[in-house]
């Protein structure tokens, strides 16, 4: 159940990044550790995708605050109550 679980949330967190765009998403991924469960920082992120550290910091911030609206926390929400039940 709990692998299940886990499945679950990671297709409702690639459903949420993908409404992102390309690199905000890609950053995202790199950032905490979504496809290889190893978090970047930032400067490693920047190296790869050729941008600077700073910049890096702002596509992340701007990503998150989409990610934040509303409409798209209750699918996280809805997921992190019924880990409590």
């Amino acid at each position: 159940e709990q692998n299940l679980t886990h499945d679950e949330l990671h297709n409702d967190l690639e459903h949420l990044l993908d409404e992102l765009t390309s690199r905000e998403a890609a950053v995202l991924r790199r950032r905490f550790g979504l496809e290889d469960d190893t978090p970047q920082t930032l400067a490693q992120i920047g190296e790869e995708l050729k941008l600077s550290r700073e910049r890096v910091r702002q596509i992340e911030t701007r990503a998150l605050l989409k990610l934040r609206q509303p409409q798209r926390r209750s699918k996280v929400r809805d997921y992190i109550q019924g880990l409590d039940s």
